[in-house]
């Protein structure tokens, strides 16, 4: 009882609870951890008294950081001269998310500068100086606030009484930084892959091909009884590209798939919501704007008729965008009312309606207000009630990221942002959903999600050279210069994956590659065996 079980991704650590239980009756789920998980519990029983930082106040200290240097500078006094040039610095916010995502190496960045410049393998430069600059404000950033970055941290790894099983720590991208701590505990067991020979990779003419083989040899697994469709995964590197391709020969072999590929909140009708309103304020409402916000059909509009009469008006009447008349902004919609004629009242209100509706976001200058306005623009323009379940998820989603922006700001009231419905905007199109699936069949799943997870035939789509090479670069933001100067090597785990699947599926794993590929020419991965699909049938 015990005993943890630590798998490299949460993907791979439900499957196993979900197998066990076909030979115990229940398990505790909490046993089977995911890394990401382990090391989250690990650091926080050694800071009792602090709290891990969230995400998010990572990219509200980028911007705050960004903006306190715009400030510097027009004191010719800057805080970086390296990562942001000063002659730029008040157009910098786009730099946020990167700087954001620097601050969780600068320890062992920090840790290998000191080593590198104490050794005279490096001298400091530049950008070198504007690193422990920022690495200076984000440590007081800390202190200030009583948080700490479990990735500063180096995990204790004590038992509490548990004994964790660590499964394949050689694919984990941060594993040379705990190799230490890992192999020298004793409550620390670790599971390595063991040597295996290369495994065979149908090469086929072209992936119109090597799908339409793929689905009969589903066909065949499930019709000669080796295995059910649930027990089948199908991994693709580069499922964007395939997932079109990949929906039409399934449903032609009627093969049910359940498609596990998280895709950002904005490539969803309804999360799209924001930045079209967002769009609409930079371009001073265009007709381009208004008309892709207004035919969002994603969304439960109160008045659909309505919106429909304003764009034939813009139509009309030429309302291309808005103009300066002698500094003055001139609204090319309202100035287009006063001069035709027939313009229905309920269309000049509506717009009305909906322009207030729209600067309400603009004017926002706390989170809180955000919600506020986005409360008031739904109440007014739609039905909520009569969304689409997908858009209630969609949109919910929205709003539980934009509360956690509400309880950072209430939690750290010193730490603000220029401009909140801008930063909200770019939270969200970073956030990636999956929407919760009942039903089951082929599990499709990005590549190496479920290289450790269960299945009765794990099959790998594209398992082509360039698709399934992999590289781990740590500091990975450094120049290839500076990282052979401190001895920091790539590590390339490609044929590790390739392994996995062979190790975790029931049925041999099956691989292929296509010569002529969506994305062009292509061979396969060189740890794999080419053969043809005429051997493969014979194999089979």
């Amino acid at each position: 009882d015990n005993t943890y079980f630590v798998f490299p991704t949460h993907v791979a650590a439900d499957s196993w609870s979900e197998k066990i239980l076909d030979f115990i009756p229940a398990v505790a789920t909490e046993r089977f951890l995911s890394w990401d998980v382990f090391k989250g519990e690990s650091v926080r029983t050694q800071q009792q008294d602090k709290q891990a930082i969230p995400s998010v106040m990572r990219e509200i200290f980028a911007v705050h950081v960004i903006e306190e240097n715009a400030k510097a500078c027009k004191n010719n006094t800057p805080l970086f001269t390296g990562l942001i040039n000063p002659d730029y610095s008040g157009e910098a916010q786009s730099f946020a998310p990167w700087i954001a995502s620097l601050l969780p190496s600068l320890a062992s960045w920090k840790k290998n500068f000191d080593r590198g410049t104490k050794s005279g393998q490096i001298t400091a430069d530049a950008t070198d100086n504007d690193m422990l600059v920022l690495y200076d404000l984000y440590r007081d950033f800390l202190e200030k606030h009583s948080l700490f970055d479990p990735a500063w941290e180096q995990p204790p790894f004590e038992g509490r009484g548990n004994h964790y099983i660590i499964f394949y720590p050689e694919i984990l991208n941060d594993f040379s930084e705990y190799r230490v701590l890992l192999e020298n505990s004793p409550h620390i067991t670790l599971v390595h892959l063991p040597e295996n020979k290369p495994a065979d990779c149908v090469v086929y003419e072209n992936s119109r091909q090597e799908l339409r083989e793929t689905a009969l040899f589903i066909r065949e697994l499930v019709a000669k009884g080796y295995c059910s469709y649930k027990d089948i995964c199908v991994s693709v590197p580069d499922l964007e590209v395939w997932e079109p391709y990949i929906k039409r020969e399934f449903e032609l072999y009627c093969i049910h798939a359940v498609y596990k590929w998280s895709k950002s909140l904005k490539a969803y009708g309804a999360g799209k919501l924001f930045s079209q309103i967002q769009q609409c304020l930079i371009t001073e409402f265009s007709f381009a704007s208004i008309k892709d916000l207004l035919l969002n059909k994603n969304l439960p509009w109160k008045n659909p008729k309505l919106h429909d009469s304003l764009i034939q008006f813009g139509i009309e009447n030429s309302c291309l965008c808005s103009y300066k008349d002698k500094g003055t902004t001139v609204d090319v919609w309202k100035q287009a009312f006063k001069t035709s004629g027939g313009v229905s009242a309920d269309v000049e209100q509506f717009y009305a309606t909906l322009i207030a509706g729209l600067k309400r976001f603009a004017t926002a200058t706390t989170f809180e207000k955000v919600r506020n306005a986005y409360f008031q623009f739904r109440d007014e323009l739609m039905y909520i009630e009569e969304s689409s379940p997908e858009t209630d998820l969609i949109l919910g989603r929205c709003l539980s990221e934009l509360g956690d922006l509400i309880d950072a700001e209430k939690s750290f009231p010193d730490v603000t942002v220029p401009n909140p419905f801008a930063f909200f905007i770019s939270t969200i199109e970073e956030k990636e959903y999956l929407a919760q699936n009942d039903t089951v069949g082929v599990s499709v799943v990005p590549y190496r999600l479920a290289a450790v997870a269960s299945a009765g035939c794990h099959i790998v789509l594209d398992a082509s050279q360039e698709s399934v090479t992999l590289v781990y670069k740590q500091l990975g933001f450094l120049p290839q210069s500076k990282r052979l100067a401190l001895g920091l090597e790539n590590v390339t785990p490609s044929n590790l994956f390739l392994q996995l699947y062979k190790e975790h599926s029931v049925l041999p794993a099956r691989f292929s590659v296509s010569e002529k590929s969506f994305a062009g020419f292509s061979i396969p991965h060189n740890s794999l065996h080419a053969c043809s699909p005429e051997t493969d049938k014979e194999d089979a």
